[in-house]
């Protein structure tokens, strides 16, 4: 087993200090939660004296924070041991899906009752919890092995009693500990303001496309009542030409997107040659008209780039204007096609959006210059969300490495 290859005496004052391998039998001491059932579990409206508890669901969370508060056990006779003490990790034994197997978490609070689904890992003198619980969560490839089961899967205490981790001194895991505790704040902080903003997004647009907020023109006056029509009256369906699987390779020269791959990576390809022909002879999307998917994920829209790609025909639709001398920002029209609700779509085993479905759609219009208005803010809104999107990932990429080098 190779050692880890980054001290945190670079994060530190402290002297390198001297790692020493342990099995996490002799980590820590192993406690099964209590067998709790749906009797047993309030909600915090429904007791007065109740314990909070941590059930299995409750591990599900973002950066190693457990919401426990909102689920109470009134029966206060359960043994203590299976109550949660500062520093305790808790970890799944059952129905360990890829999400929660990932899932080793350090709790900073005392007496919280633990679900019976749960093991207890509760750290012997000389091991940090918080240390622990990255140590474990930094090579989820040991636990993959020890996994039983179909239809129900488990992750027992008897083997991972087994598994070896290396521990630096107390002083250093401490250390360790809050260096990644600051990094997961950080974390919270960005991920809640991207949240915010996305909140913010979802519930002006739709302010704005119901005409409960207005803008006004530069006289400070309303812009004239909108337009209300159907799509149809203004638009037409349109869809590249068929292309056949047998004119499709792994690799090549023009992107072919099918409804799984819109807007993702592609996984085929078409000849120089063929897209070159079809652009000329038939329908293709200029540049800044939406893409939306008819099938699989119905209603997914993209805004093609004019970057040279081809598209599956009758799974993937645009929209042009009917009449070429028609005036309208092509971004108002994305903000609308975005905010249409799919439900109505006959309830088939396969959904699927037919050039019916989309022409019979209401069209608010509003004159072109608040579309423009209303579409200048809201994708200045969007670069805003993209923008603390981007700083998330660089943070989820940044503690990745960095526990790629502590632990691995």
């Amino acid at each position: 087993m190779a050692k880890p290859n980054l001290h945190f005496a670079s994060l530190s004052t402290t002297a390198k200090s001297t790692l020493k391998q342990l099995k996490l039998s002799e980590a820590a001491t192993f406690i099964r939660g209590s067998s709790l059932s749906k009797d047993d579990v309030r909600e915090v409206a429904d007791v007065s004296n109740g314990v909070p508890c941590v059930l299995y669901g409750h591990l599900y969370t973002t950066y190693g924070e457990i919401a426990y508060s909102s689920k109470y056990v009134t029966d206060t006779e359960i043994d203590e041991k299976v109550t949660s003490k500062a520093g305790d990790v808790l970890m799944p034994t059952s129905d360990v899906t890829p999400r929660g197997l990932a899932t080793a978490t350090c709790v900073m609070f005392d007496n919280a009752i633990v679900g019976g689904d749960i093991n207890i890992l509760r750290p012997q003198p000389g091991i940090d919890g918080r240390y622990l619980s990255l140590a474990i969560n930094s090579q989820k490839q040991k636990l993959y092995p020890l996994i039983v089961g179909s239809t129900i899967r488990h992750l027992h205490a008897s083997d991972l009693k087994g598994l070896s981790y290396f521990f630096p001194s107390i002083e250093e895991q401490q250390k360790i500990a809050e260096f990644f505790t600051a990094l997961d704040e950080k974390l919270s902080i960005v991920s809640n303001v991207c949240l915010s903003f996305e909140r913010l997004y979802k519930s002006t647009i739709s302010d704005l496309l119901a005409q409960r907020i207005r803008f006004k023109s530069n006289n400070q006056t309303y812009y004239p009542e909108w337009n209300h029509c159907r799509l149809g009256d203004i638009f037409k369906v349109c869809m590249c030409k068929r292309v056949f699987k047998d004119e499709t390779s792994a690799e090549g020269d023009v992107p072919f997107y099918k409804i799984g791959t819109l807007g993702k990576e592609p996984d085929s390809f078409i000849s120089k040659e063929l897209f070159e022909q079809y652009v000329e002879k038939y329908s293709y999307p200029k540049k800044g008209d939406t893409l939306i998917s008819c099938s699989g994920t119905v209603g997914k829209c993209v805004v093609f780039d004019g970057k040279a790609s081809y598209y599956q025909d009758s799974n993937i639709i645009w929209l042009e204007p009917i009449n070429t001398d028609y005036s309208y920002d092509k971004r108002f029209l994305t903000l609308v096609l975005e905010n249409y609700n799919w439900g109505d779509l006959s309830a088939s085993t396969i959904k699927r959006i037919y050039s019916s479905d989309i022409l019979e759609k209401l069209f608010v219009e509003p004159c072109i210059d608040e579309q423009r208005a209303i579409a200048d803010f809201a994708f200045d809104l969007k670069e805003k969300i993209a923008i603390c999107n981007k700083k998330l990932e660089a943070l989820k990429q940044l503690k990745k490495a960095f526990m790629q080098r502590m632990f691995v």
